[in-house]
């Protein structure tokens, strides 16, 4: 993630896949990597999942939570979930204009 700019928050593909990850409930890194690659095919290695995290701590669109083991757990922020929520509404627009020009406006 970084500042575009025009100041606004500019987030990689990984991150908006750690924020699905996180969607439902908090998670660590392994639980997050593996519903990355259920949900989307893809297995992110350790350097992209742990920057993606890290980037998404700092900017507080997730927070690190309460543990019974050693593993940090993170859970998605009211932010990340905001951001994430309006990210996938503009990916759902883009995907209509592009398969049905009509229905865009609709």
């Amino acid at each position: 993630m970084s500042a575009d700019p025009s100041g606004t928050l500019t987030t990689s593909e990984p991150a908006w896949l750690v924020l699905i990850a996180l969607a439902d409930g908090p998670k660590h890194a392994r639980e997050m990597s593996d519903d990355i690659t259920r949900t989307s095919g893809q297995t992110p290695g350790p350097g992209t999942l742990y920057a993606a995290i890290t980037a998404l701590d700092a900017a507080k669109w997730i927070v690190p939570v309460p543990s019974a083991d050693a593993r940090r757990v993170y859970q998605i922020t009211s932010t990340g979930a905001a951001a994430l929520q309006e990210h996938l509404r503009q990916q759902t627009a883009a995907l209509v204009s592009v398969r049905r020009p009509g229905l865009a406006d609709a």
